[in-house]
């Protein structure tokens, strides 16, 4: 984590932040994991360099007219949802153009902006290279994405290249992904009560692939919220969670409330895209903008997720594969 340094000379005022998350909300989150994080690392790192932030939704940030010295505004971080309003992003636009620092958050995809994103190659490598090393052989990729999704994201590329990068160093041929759009909440509904829909459609995916011959022995999980659905839904196949298949998640929030309308079940493994990190680099970045030390052209910069070993209990007994080879 970067030390604190003597301020740039940015113009008197606050850093905006376009976001939908209010600061009350992720203050007080001090852990790496899901999307407060990547908000706590930005708020305080701006904190510690003497800058107050203001939290402000994209759609009264697009509203509002500006003069070219904007005035107030020492800076502005944005999130992927600002770059989907017409309005917010002109605003964003007419605000570099005037010389005020802009930077985009993670998963942003934009070449018009600074941006800092998670490394999700890298991360779909470390997960696929330690369910090889462990002994899974016939590795399923399995994307399911939220209903609103209306195009591939980039991100699920990255995944894709670092899933086919650690199977061809090991001499293993990828699989055929599945990807569907899994059920969202649906209106006066809980997440609990979606949840047996999502463990039927998920079973019914499963179930044709792990027909398969030779066998699936793994999931590669879009996110962790996945775990949910998934490890019923391989009770309702015939096949055990663990022993027969083990689950690689991703972005461990998989204890979290939100993922977890029943009891938690962690995922053997999971990647964390370390968010306060990437929150902390997103200042740094708009800071180094600030202070004129950038070249012009819009900067790319990637965080390193970590993986983390979750269900170790699952592997302390070596297990017979389907490929006469064990787990251990």
């Amino acid at each position: 984590m970067t030390e604190p340094r003597t301020a740039p000379p940015l113009p008197h005022g606050a850093v905006v932040i376009v976001s939908r998350l209010t600061e009350a909300d992720a203050v007080p989150r001090g852990e790496p994991g899901w999307g407060p994080y990547l908000h706590y690392g930005l708020i305080r790192r701006f904190h510690r360099e003497g800058y107050g932030t203001l939290v402000i939704p994209p759609e009264p940030f697009g509203a509002r007219a500006d003069h070219a010295e904007a005035p107030g505004i020492a800076g502005v971080v944005a999130f992927p949802d600002t770059l989907g309003k017409e309005s917010a992003l002109a605003r964003l636009r007419r605000l570099r153009d005037a010389g005020t620092p802009v930077a985009v958050g993670d998963p942003a995809e934009t070449q018009e902006f600074d941006v800092v994103r998670s490394d999700h190659e890298s991360g779909s490598y470390q997960a696929t290279a330690w369910l090889i090393e462990h002994g899974c052989r016939r590795i399923l990729r399995w994307w399911a994405l939220a209903q609103h999704t209306r195009q591939r994201p980039a991100w699920l590329d990255a995944r894709d290249a670092g899933y086919e990068r650690a199977l061809r160093e090991a001499g293993l041929d990828p699989l055929q992904p599945v990807e569907f759009r899994f059920l969202g909440s649906r209106a006066g509904q809980t997440p609990a009560e979606t949840l047996p829909d999502n463990i039927r459609l998920t079973a019914g995916y499963l179930a044709e692939r792990l027909a398969d011959n030779p066998a699936i022995d793994a999931l590669l999980l879009s996110t962790d919220g996945e775990v949910r659905s998934v490890v019923p839904a391989l009770g309702l196949c015939g096949r055990d969670y663990g022993r027969d298949v083990l689950l690689a998640g991703y972005d461990n929030y998989w204890a979290e409330p939100q993922a977890r309308p029943t009891p938690p079940v962690a995922p053997t493994i999971t990647v964390d895209k370390n968010n306060q990190q990437i929150g902390e680099a997103l200042a740094e970045l708009l800071l180094e903008r600030a202070a004129g030390t950038l070249p012009p052209e819009p900067q790319r910069r990637w965080i390193e997720p970590k993986l983390i070993v979750l269900s170790e209990a699952c592997l302390a007994q070596p297990t017979d594969s389907p490929h006469g080879e064990k787990r251990a």
